[in-house]
Protein backbone atom coordinates (compact mmCIF):
# COMPACT_ATOMS: atom_id res chain seq x y z
CA UNK A 1 0.00 0.00 0.00
CA UNK A 2 1.28 3.42 -0.93
CA UNK A 3 0.37 6.84 0.41
CA UNK A 4 -0.69 7.81 -3.12
CA UNK A 5 -3.48 5.20 -2.86
CA UNK A 6 -5.28 7.70 -0.61
CA UNK A 7 -5.08 10.66 -3.00
CA UNK A 8 -8.41 11.47 -4.60
CA UNK A 9 -10.46 14.54 -5.41
CA UNK A 10 -13.74 15.12 -3.59
CA UNK A 11 -16.07 17.96 -4.47
CA UNK A 12 -16.48 20.30 -1.48
CA UNK A 13 -20.26 20.10 -1.78
CA UNK A 14 -20.02 16.36 -0.96
CA UNK A 15 -18.26 16.90 2.38
CA UNK A 16 -20.63 17.07 5.37
CA UNK A 17 -19.95 20.00 7.63
CA UNK A 18 -22.88 19.36 9.98
CA UNK A 19 -24.94 16.41 11.12
CA UNK A 20 -27.97 15.54 9.02
CA UNK A 21 -31.29 16.78 10.45
CA UNK A 22 -33.22 14.68 11.30
CA UNK A 23 -30.42 12.29 12.23
CA UNK A 24 -32.12 9.22 10.78
CA UNK A 25 -32.16 10.91 7.36
CA UNK A 26 -28.37 10.44 7.17
CA UNK A 27 -27.17 8.53 4.13
CA UNK A 28 -26.09 4.93 4.51
CA UNK A 29 -24.19 2.67 2.11
CA UNK A 30 -25.51 -0.88 2.04
CA UNK A 31 -23.26 -3.67 0.74
CA UNK A 32 -25.01 -6.89 -0.21
CA UNK A 33 -22.68 -9.42 -1.80
CA UNK A 34 -20.98 -7.54 -4.64
CA UNK A 35 -23.63 -4.84 -4.97
CA UNK A 36 -23.76 -1.38 -3.40
CA UNK A 37 -26.95 0.51 -2.62
CA UNK A 38 -27.60 4.01 -1.32
CA UNK A 39 -30.02 4.04 1.59
CA UNK A 40 -30.84 6.11 4.66
CA UNK A 41 -30.30 5.41 8.35
CA UNK A 42 -34.02 5.10 9.09
CA UNK A 43 -33.99 1.99 6.85
CA UNK A 44 -31.40 0.22 9.04
CA UNK A 45 -33.98 -2.11 10.69
CA UNK A 46 -34.73 -3.52 7.22
CA UNK A 47 -31.15 -4.80 6.93
CA UNK A 48 -30.48 -6.37 10.33
CA UNK A 49 -31.51 -9.75 11.63
CA UNK A 50 -31.49 -11.35 15.06
CA UNK A 51 -27.92 -12.22 16.03
CA UNK A 52 -26.31 -9.53 13.84
CA UNK A 53 -23.59 -7.40 15.37
CA UNK A 54 -23.93 -3.63 15.04
CA UNK A 55 -20.84 -1.51 15.60
CA UNK A 56 -21.48 2.16 16.34
CA UNK A 57 -18.97 4.91 15.79
CA UNK A 58 -19.61 7.89 18.03
CA UNK A 59 -16.42 9.75 17.26
CA UNK A 60 -16.54 13.36 16.23
CA UNK A 61 -15.12 14.82 13.06
CA UNK A 62 -12.56 17.53 13.63
CA UNK A 63 -11.62 19.99 10.93
CA UNK A 64 -8.17 18.93 9.84
CA UNK A 65 -6.09 18.24 6.80
CA UNK A 66 -2.87 16.32 6.39
CA UNK A 67 -0.55 17.86 3.85
CA UNK A 68 2.49 15.83 2.87
CA UNK A 69 5.15 17.70 0.93
CA UNK A 70 6.31 16.26 -2.38
CA UNK A 71 9.70 14.60 -2.23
Amino acid sequence: MKLSDFNYDVSKDLIALQSQKPRDAARMLVIEGNSLKDSQAFELPNYIEQGDLIVLNDTKVIPSRLIIPER
